[in-house]
């Protein structure tokens, strides 16, 4: 028993100590991935995520729409706008042959923007999702490094 006691608190010293070590040191690199389907949507949604620590910040955004159009806009933690992102679909296309009888042709819109901001503002930052209609797929990365 007496030995269990001393294997213990060498284990929580060692645990301890190394928690330490890790607690200093800051991770160099910090990534973030959402993805979200929609089908024809109206309400306005936000994602939030958190920017940590000094370095550089890149986001890309992917959107593919079905239907709909799609306007995504970027706000840093003071509210300030950083960019924004409209998507519009395209009118439904026809085949030449069906003058009478127009057949829709099934059309997927996709868009992608990448940005990288250097010392990017420290806090909460906002992704508005404003959809008219829309159906489709966004997709969110977010990856963060530090200086070093």
């Amino acid at each position: 028993m007496r030995n269990l006691k001393s294997v213990l608190a060498v284990l929580a010293l060692l645990l301890l100590s190394s928690l330490n070590f890790v607690k200093g040191q800051p991770p160099k690199r910090f990534d973030i991935s959402t993805r979200i389907q929609f089908q024809v949507q109206t309400e306005n949604s936000e994602i939030k995520f958190p920017v940590f620590q000094q370095g550089s910040l890149t986001l890309m955004i992917r959107a593919t729409l079905f239907e709909g159009e799609l306007t995504i806009e970027l706000y840093d933690s003071k509210g300030e706008k950083q960019g924004s992102l409209f998507i519009p679909y395209h009118v439904l296309l026809t085949k030449p042959d069906s003058i009478e009888k127009p057949i829709p042709i099934n059309e997927i819109v996709k868009k992608e923007i990448s940005k990288k901001f250097d010392n990017p503002v420290k806090g909460e930052w906002v992704v508005k999702i404003i959809p008219k209609n829309a159906g489709g797929f966004l997709e969110i990365n977010s990856s963060q490094n530090s200086q070093q």
